[in-house]
């Protein structure tokens, strides 16, 4: 049986940026540290636009769709 897509509410996109940051080291120096808010930034916005497309494009429910046509179909 297919299992439905769970969303990240805590916007998993912009956490995996923080710790690539993270993981370098971190960022030192002024200029370092507005690029790396810069980036945490766009990485919460892209999450944000993204989980509003599939909320949106009903993306759950048509995932769930296709697979029970390819196990209809055989795949």
């Amino acid at each position: 049986m297919a299992q439905a897509i769970k969303l990240d509410p805590e916007g998993s996109l912009a956490r995996h940026t923080r710790t690539l940051i993270t993981r370098r080291g971190g960022l030192s120096g002024g200029n370092l540290a507005e690029e790396g808010a810069a980036s945490v930034a766009a990485a919460e916005r892209v999450q944000t636009l993204l989980r509003d497309w599939a909320k949106n494009e009903l993306l759950t429910m048509r995932v769930l769709q296709t697979e029970r046509k390819a196990v209809s179909l055989g795949d």
